[in-house]
């Protein structure tokens, strides 16, 4: 197994033993079992609370990454955790009621003010 910096070099090579292909099977093969876990003297640890912090695992191993994050300029139709159903309903309605909108979205946000 190569270490960060180094490159790693295939297990097998074709030479005149294996047939055409084989050796990349092999490689792949190889790759793909699991290594053993390193002993505890070479885990990482992290040495500042930014560090720990940083890469700690996730709190929410559940949502993506980028859950309710809001990505340049746009609409974000993410309801948030505090907000009803309404409540999530009229910001969208907020946002979707341009002058440029479709009938279909006047006719949505009409409906949603007048609480249908």
């Amino acid at each position: 197994m190569a270490r960060a910096g180094e490159t790693p070099t295939p297990a097998y090579e074709r030479g005149t033993e294996l047939p055409y292909g084989a050796a990349a099977a092999a490689n792949r093969r190889f790759t793909a079992i699991e290594e053993p876990p390193l002993p505890p003297e070479e885990e990482f640890k992290p040495a500042t609370p930014q560090e720990a912090f940083l890469f700690s695992p996730t709190d929410r191993p559940n949502e993506p990454a980028s859950h309710g994050a809001p990505f340049g300029p746009g609409a974000d139709y993410t309801p948030y955790e505090y907000e009803s159903d309404q409540d999530f309903l009229a910001r969208v309605a907020g946002e979707l009621d341009t002058p440029d909108a479709s009938r279909e979205v006047r006719d949505f946000v009409r409906r949603v003010r007048q609480g249908l």
